[in-house]
């Protein structure tokens, strides 16, 4: 919710595995490379991170990926 309020910020996803409900995706779209760049590196982010990096296993693996194409019903 917090990057909800970030310059840039498109939507959002939250999904948990069926299989292993403690791994998490988090999927966000962002209007460009820069508008998530700026995202990463923003104070209310790295705030977050730490309030909930006592709680991960691992640390998070960050893709980013380019848009080929979309489809809709």
């Amino acid at each position: 919710a917090v990057a909800m309020h970030q310059s840039g910020y498109v939507t959002g996803e939250t999904l948990a595995s069926t299989g292993d409900p403690s791994i998490i995706l988090v999927l966000s779209t962002w209007r460009s490379l820069e508008d998530w760049k700026a995202w990463e590196k923003s104070e209310p982010r790295i705030k977050l991170y730490k309030q909930i990096e006592p709680l991960l296993v691992e640390k998070p693996k960050v893709s980013i990926y380019q848009v080929m194409a979309t489809e809709e019903k």
